[in-house]
């Protein structure tokens, strides 16, 4: 004989499995306003010239608005959008920018735990790729993979020291941002790269 109320318990708990990934995985890479080039993904040497970039700002506070708690990587091409969201993420004096020869581009790294952020924001550079393209190159590192390289074998010690170590009970919230100056007019093609 079935137990239907075993059943029922697992039929709801695969939907709602099926319910939160489905949540989750919307976030994914759903707000890129730029095409992306998997074509170009670390291949940075072959691209063309560089192009010029200027920090406008960088932060590891959290904007001062909502905005997007997943991140974002967008390029602003006017002024009004620039004044949009630069008050969005900041109460700092906003920074001149000449329209008429470049862009600006936000890199937000999303709101997490600083134990829970795994990617850092290392570098943006840019070359040109065509005659009316630009890829902007964006490389993160993995805080993972760097640990994982620095760590040397002859430095094990006992577990119950390195398990203390590698603790982190910062729960500090935080949303990293960088707004970039481009300077180029030409179409932005993003490229990113975790090093």
């Amino acid at each position: 004989m079935i137990n239907l109320a075993a059943f029922n318990k697992q039929i709801m708990n695969t939907f709602f499995c099926i319910l939160v990934s489905t949540i989750f995985l919307q976030g994914c890479g759903g707000q890129r306003d730029e095409p992306f080039s998997p074509a170009t993904i670390g291949s940075s040497s072959s691209h063309g010239a560089v192009v010029a970039t200027e920090e406008l700002k960088s932060s590891d506070d959290l904007p001062v608005t909502s905005v997007d708690e997943h991140g974002t990587l967008a390029k602003i091409s006017d002024v009004d959008t620039f004044t949009t969201v630069w008050r969005n993420y900041t109460f700092s004096a906003q920074p001149t920018v000449d329209w008429v020869a470049g862009q600006v581009v936000l890199i937000d790294l999303g709101k997490k735990k600083a134990c829970d952020r795994k990617l850092t924001f290392n570098k943006v550079s840019a070359f040109e790729e065509s005659t009316n393209s630009v890829v902007v190159v964006v490389d993160y590192t993995d805080k993972d993979k760097q640990s994982s390289s620095t760590s040397s074998t002859s430095s094990r010690t006992s577990s119950s020291s390195s398990n203390s170590s590698s603790v982190c009970n910062d729960e500090t919230l935080t949303q990293p941002y960088y707004f970039y100056y481009v300077k180029t007019r030409d179409q932005i093609i993003f490229d990113e790269n975790v090093l």
